[in-house]
């Protein structure tokens, strides 16, 4: 583990804590989006940053600004989950794929 992603995956466990999500599958999540690289960006998508969260669906969010981007994925995983009733598989898919993806 580099010293970045140790500093990175110390604040996503905050985010994710400050919000009430688990923070272990927080930090899973988080590794598996981006590997860790705050500026990484899907040229498919335009999803960017650690949580490759997609700047027009998050028009208030530097997404390119690693901290601003834990904390709006950490909030998005918590709406999810509080709409799928802590079911932790729907809310990853619907943090993926948007809510009406799931729920149809």
């Amino acid at each position: 583990m580099t010293s970045n992603q140790r500093k990175w995956e110390s604040i996503a466990r905050q985010a994710a804590e400050n919000v009430g999500v688990n923070p272990d599958v927080f930090v899973d999540q988080i590794g598996a989006e981006s590997n860790w690289d705050e500026k990484v960006v899907n040229k498919a998508s335009g999803a960017s940053g650690l949580g490759q969260l997609i700047p027009r669906f998050y028009p208030n969010v530097h997404v390119l600004d690693g901290v601003a981007n834990l904390n709006a994925a950490a909030e998005t995983m918590r709406r999810n989950l509080l709409h799928y009733s802590g079911d932790y598989a729907k809310a990853l898919a619907a943090y993926n794929a948007g809510m009406t993806a799931i729920d149809h």
